[in-house]
């Protein structure tokens, strides 16, 4: 059988940086690829691919089978997974202003500490009860149960890093309700002490919110 070598991010999303890298030399990536075979697929996010490597469905429930492989939390530990809960990753993000576009940061180079999680998480569920609990399994994993529709597709947080937000807003019937969660949880995350204070002291903004992976466990 064939080995599969998977390269996510080959096509880097910024137009600045792949006109940087236009005819660089990569000797070893052009052998690799000479004793490849090709085949053509529409694109699809890595998670989805690997989704469809284990039989799951095209809209697999990324939260809670990245839940599933959790063991700690900060603050809150969530209930055992069952397949009636709905959850959602609920990952914190920057979201920063280039050439009249509102850009997505990659939230490993936030450097967010483990009490600036742990406030904004206690803050999120004060103001938010009514949307669902959130839980930090990490500095950067977040998540959200919640019981409120989710008739909606999310596009996932490797998609859009580096990318417009404008382009990956929820779409479904529910588009209206999680557009509407996701620019409160905006306006919550750019108001909070935490942000003005990471912003005061010159260090990257943590002032969103990106929802994705909804869904229930699958039996």
């Amino acid at each position: 059988m064939p080995s599969v070598c998977v390269l996510p991010g080959l096509i880097w999303p910024s137009a600045e940086a792949a006109e940087a890298l236009r005819g660089i030399a990569l000797p070893g990536f052009a052998t690799l690829l000479g004793h490849a075979s090709l085949q053509q697929s529409p694109a699809i996010s890595l998670e989805s691919w690997l989704a469809e490597q284990f039989g799951l469905s095209s809209k697999p429930p990324f939260a809670a089978l990245r839940l599933a492989g959790e063991n700690n939390f900060l603050g809150d530990t969530p209930p055992a997974l069952d397949a009636s809960e709905n959850w959602l990753c609920a990952d914190p993000v920057a979201l920063q202003f280039s050439r009249q576009h509102l850009l997505l940061s990659d939230p490993a180079t936030l450097d967010i500490q483990n009490d600036e999680a742990l406030s904004i998480i206690s803050a999120l569920n004060e103001t938010f009860a009514d949307v669902g609990h959130f839980y930090a399994a990490s500095m950067t994993r977040w998540y959200l149960r919640t019981s409120a529709d989710i008739d909606v597709h999310f596009h996932a947080l490797a998609q859009v890093i580096g990318r417009s937000v404008a382009h990956f807003q929820p779409e479904g019937r529910k588009q209206a309700f999680w557009a509407q969660v996701g620019n409160e949880l905006q306006v919550f995350c750019h108001n909070h002490p935490v942000n003005t204070a990471r912003e005061a002291a010159g260090k990257p903004p943590l002032n969103a919110i990106w929802l994705w992976g909804a869904g229930r466990l699958p039996v």
